[in-house]
């Protein structure tokens, strides 16, 4: 049996293992649901070390490559070390908010490559300088020297200062045990100074092993309870601080730099024509009140005590001007005039209100006169007639649109849209209202509709072929006025039967309440031969007040076909019903620009083709002549299902510079082919390719920067320009590929707008840009290019040109070659001969005796030099200037000459006499400059 007992073994014990891991799964799962994860990288004491202290700028510079960000945090650190290894040895902190950057200096070694040679460097200045760092975490929104890079001031210091040894939290977890340390009284732990033996006692005896009272991990068991019961009810209070707001990021600085020159109203936004009114109005009441001596300005200074006063004074001003006969308006303006200066009345003048109520049920003002369709109808037939086809325009629309009369009279054709111009896609017209009234009371931009289609038809006719920037009426308001009352005078018609307290005037195209029962038929105009509309009731009657519901849906066509068979005595039947419609298409835009883009680059711009109609349709893109090989345009052509929308994506690269302007028609016919592709929409297509040609140019047809021979320390500057032959503004910069270069190497580059404008390219001047001057001083002898690796590569390419894009910012392959640098930094030298000095040898008392010795200058610099006596060198200063006459006598012994240049590869030659009449030791030092 244990054959067949084998399988079914491992099959129960597959069943069990399986459950167990499920099983496992489920615990593992509940577990987590019930423990909250606390553990991070944040110390909430360290957070708040760094909140408190006080901080200053230190060393700041900038990376001339993009590297990446873990590396150059890495660097940063490096960097630090490096500038305390002059002071070290010595114990140090470091504060880094990279996790990566973080425990690769901490354990000193990393998995990675780019960090590997940073991390050695750090313990090789850490070794030498006898650096012992300790590393800790701060998250970046707390790093104060994440401040600088991103242009925010340093936060000001804001008191724990122990608890370093409490376990790393979460970044949640990290900001509620700051603000429960905060909030909590007294944290004994965390403050010696509240004596930490009050509140911990030790039975055991002092053990090394756990360090002095206070020292070590504390708490460490207690966080989670911590941010727990800080969670379920721990209670503070928390006390704002205010200061001046600062902008938060760059979109905050823009808005800040556009509203340099803005200064805000104060009360509420009135126009200034009313301001100025009511300032003439309050004015003229101040002026009543000096003359019943009552100080205006006196009844404002307590405004809320003497509001009881002030209410008396404008009620007695308003019955003035009732009894004079002023209109109710100068009343009125009054009153907001001084809710407006002092804002606090304007709830306390309810008794000067309360006048003006009573004015107005007095004399309740009076709406204009509605115009009747008939009457409209009228006057627009009359004025076509007349020849006035604008004054029929204008009729029409504000009658149609409800529009105020100034509003039609300063619109422009610009403002209004007909359907004419969007090649009628559209049925209604609309005008943009430029400044509506209500615009502070309702929405700031208002336009008007029109889509009553005989009223369109007359607007068209009126403004449909003027230009855009023409205005609507383009004469006076008087002459307008005019005419509306020679047309209403030859309809005889000056007031309406029902209305006889008011005549008719251009406030009654767009009139208030107009109480009186309207008879409205739906029924339709003409014969409806597309998108055929049923409209229910087709009559109906509207009392004053009455609202009723019309009903709009789309008509069918309806039929029977009768079918009349042989032999059959009942004809059969078949009913058919259609809708009419004719292929529509609309495009979201009419304009695809590329702007202008490198050679060789790929840009992509598309166009989306929507089907608005209730049949399919088929459309194409053909263009006026041919598509240019740079572009691609998938697809040109297919079928739009109903409310389909399809995507056209039009790709443009060229491998040459060109410009390119065409047209694309957008052909549209019905998927059946019963009719012809017909024109619906043109869309414009424009792209620019171009080159950027950017080269070097040095002085003398040089191919790069040779400085020669240099003299250790000293500074020697070249010169060199950028010349831009391409069609537009590059940026570039100058690479200096080795960092011992870098370090004795300076170029100045000159202000960023005058470097772009200087490499403008233009064509009208033969002007070469400014040059840019390189400095180097080296400190130490050197060479460049190095003999051993120009030897083993044959190349000197030390300086690159890169060269950036201006208007994108995109770095650009130029085929301008490396700039070759030439340097050989040396130190002088010189040779005495003879070098140990000069013996005469016995000479005989009385007589004369010469020697020579030679400088010889073995360097390649130009040097001056003099010999003085240097048994004198301690009388100090003044032993050592040049001796007069070019000659030094000392003693019995003359040299000539005693000074001198020596230029490079030459020898000096200098003569010394003497006559002994004692015997004597001299000592002469030589002395180059």
């Amino acid at each position: 049996m244990a054959p067949f007992a084998s399988p079914w073994c491992k099959r129960v014990l597959d069943c069990i293992l399986q459950l167990w891991k499920y099983a496992l799964r489920r615990d593992s799962h509940v577990a987590s649901s019930v423990k909250i994860n606390v553990s991070g990288l944040e110390n909430p004491i360290l957070n708040d070390i760094v909140l408190s202290s006080a901080w200053i700028e230190g060393d700041a510079w900038h990376w001339r490559c993009p590297v990446h960000i873990n590396i150059l945090e890495s660097a940063a650190v490096l960097r630090l070390l490096r500038s305390l290894a002059f002071s070290g040895p010595k114990r140090i902190v470091v504060l880094v908010d990279s996790s990566v950057a973080l425990c690769s200096a901490a354990k000193g070694r990393s998995p990675s490559r780019g960090l590997t040679p940073v991390i050695r460097k750090m313990a090789a200045v850490c070794l030498l300088a006898g650096l012992c760092p300790a590393f800790h975490f701060v998250p970046t929104r707390l790093n104060p020297a994440d401040c600088p890079t991103r242009d925010y001031p340093l936060p000001p210091p804001a008191q724990v200062y122990e608890g370093l040894a409490a376990p790393k939290l979460r970044r949640w977890a990290a900001n509620w045990a700051r603000l429960l340390l905060l909030l909590t009284p007294h944290v004994p732990g965390f403050r010696p100074h509240l004596g930490w033996r009050n509140f911990h006692r030790y039975c055991l005896d002092f053990d090394q092993t756990l360090g002095f009272p206070g020292e070590g991990p504390f708490l460490v068991k207690g966080w989670f309870f911590v941010v727990w019961g800080l969670t379920w009810g721990i209670v503070g209070s928390v006390v704002p601080s205010h200061g001046a707001l600062q902008p938060r990021n760059k979109a905050d600085e823009t808005r800040m730099r556009s509203r340099a020159a803005v200064v805000l109203q104060e009360g509420r936004p009135v126009e200034t024509a009313t301001r100025k009114r009511r300032e003439k109005l309050l004015s003229d009441f101040v002026s009543w009140l000096s003359g019943i001596d009552v100080p205006f300005d006196s009844l404002l200074s307590d405004s809320l005590v003497n509001a009881h006063v002030l209410n008396e004074y404008l009620v007695q001003y308003g019955r003035s001007l009732f009894e004079a006969g002023w209109p109710y308006s100068h009343y009125s303006e009054v009153i907001n005039a001084i809710a407006a200066k002092e804002p606090l009345l304007r709830r306390s003048l309810q008794p000067s209100w309360d006048l003006a109520f009573s004015w107005m049920r007095e004399e309740p003002h009076v709406n204009h006169v509605a115009m009747p369709w008939q009457l409209l109808l009228a006057a627009i037939a009359i004025s076509l007639v007349w020849g006035w086809p604008r004054v029929a325009g204008i009729l029409a629309l504000t009658w149609g649109g409800l529009l105020r009369i100034g509003e039609a009279f300063t619109a422009k054709r610009s403002d209004l849209l007909l359907p004419g111009d969007v090649n009628h896609t559209c049925d209604f017209a609309l005008l943009s209202v430029g400044e509506p009234k209500t615009r502070y009371k309702a929405a700031r931009h208002q336009s008007a509709k029109i889509d009553q289609p005989d009223l369109l038809r007359v607007i068209s006719l009126a403004f449909g072929a003027m230009g855009f920037p023409q205005k609507l009426w383009p004469q006076s308001s008087a002459t307008f006025r005019n005419r509306f009352d020679m047309i209403m005078k030859r309809l005889e018609i000056s007031h309406l039967p029902f209305e006889k307290a008011r005549k008719l005037d251009l406030g009654s195209l767009r009139a208030g309440k107009w109480e009186a029962p309207v008879s409205v038929n739906t029924c339709a105009l003409g014969v409806i031969t597309e998108f055929p509309f049923l409209v229910e009731p087709s009559e109906l009657e509207l009392e004053v007040g009455e609202t009723k519901e019309l009903k709009v849906k789309e008509g069918t066509y309806n039929d029977t076909i009768v079918a009349k068979i042989a032999d059959n005595p009942e004809p059969v039947e078949f009913a058919i019903a259609a809708i009419g419609a004719l292929p529509k298409v609309t495009v979201d835009t009419t304009e695809l620009d590329f702007d202008r883009i490198l050679v060789k680059q790929r840009m992509s711009n598309g166009v989306k083709v929507a089907n608005v109609s209730a049949v399919p349709v088929k459309w194409r893109l053909e263009a006026a002549n041919s598509v240019p090989e740079a572009f691609e345009i998938d697809p040109m052509e297919g079928i739009l299902a109903v409310a389909e929308e399809k995507h056209v994506i039009v790709a443009f690269r060229s491998e040459t510079p060109c410009t390119h302007k065409f047209g694309l028609s957008l052909q549209i016919s019905d998927t059946e082919g019963l009719r012809k592709f017909e024109k619906a929409d043109e869309i414009q297509v424009m792209a620019e390719a171009f080159v950027v040609d950017v080269v070097p140019e040095f002085p003398n047809d040089a191919v790069g920067l040779d400085f020669g021979d240099v003299r250790v320390g000293a500074s020697v500057e070249q010169t060199f320009s950028v010349a831009n032959n391409g069609k537009y503004p590059v940026n570039f910069d100058i690479k200096i590929r080795r960092r011992a270069i870098q370090e004795i190497m300076k170029i100045d580059y000159g202000a960023p707008s005058e470097v772009s404008e200087s490499l403008i390219a233009d064509r009208n001047s033969c002007m070469l840009p400014e040059c840019i001057p390189v400095s180097v001083v080296a400190p130490v002898a050197m060479q460049c290019p190095e003999p051993k690796r120009f030897a083993r590569t044959g190349k000197n390419e030390e300086l690159e040109l890169l060269v950036y894009e201006a208007k994108t910012g995109e770095r650009v392959q130029v085929d301008a070659p490396l700039i070759p640098l030439t340097l050989r930094a040396v130190h002088n030298s010189f040779n005495l001969t003879p070098p140990r000095g000069l013996s005469f040898g016995p000479v005989k008392i009385g007589e004369s005796n010469t020697r020579e010795f030679e400088i010889y200058n073995d360097g390649p610099f130009k040097f001056d030099w003099f010999i003085f006596n240097a048994t004198q060198m301690q009388a100090g200063a003044d032993a050592m200037k040049k001796p007069e006459k070019g000659e030094l006598v000392v003693g019995d012994f003359k040299i000539v000459p005693a000074e001198g240049p020596c230029y490079c590869y030459c020898y000096c030659y200098c003569y010394c006499y003497c006559c002994y009449y004692y015997y004597y030791y001299y000592y002469c030092h030589f002395h180059p400059s």
